[in-house]
């Protein structure tokens, strides 16, 4: 899996693009969201590529975050290559495609 970056955290609350630049960037992420739920179909996509987030897109990286290290170990492993070549479509200068784990919120003990 060359060109997939799966060592490097991101910080939680880093902000990648300008709030133009990131309703573009929402657009394409979008088309690479259904292009993938076609691909894979409904039942796969939901299970593990739905909860997928998109954090943003600087350098050529396009950093995603997952719920679980599961989820992240199994997304490398099965559709991160996939992930890549659809965001290449959107974007040229796409080159890595980094996973990092955030658990949501949501039902988080404080």
């Amino acid at each position: 899996m060359q060109d997939i970056d799966t060592t490097r955290p991101r910080d939680g609350g880093e902000e990648m693009a300008p709030l133009p630049a990131r309703q573009a960037l929402d657009e394409k992420w979008g088309r690479v969201r259904a292009r993938l739920r076609a691909e894979v179909g409904d039942a796969a996509f939901n299970s593990w590529l739905k909860p997928l987030n998109l954090s943003g897109l600087r350098e050529g990286e396009v950093a995603l975050t997952v719920p679980t290290r599961f989820m992240r170990e199994w997304i490398l492993g099965h559709y991160a290559d996939r992930i890549r070549d659809l965001w290449r479509g959107e974007e040229d200068a796409v080159r890595l495609i980094s996973i990092r784990v955030q658990p949501a919120e949501a039902g988080r003990l404080r």
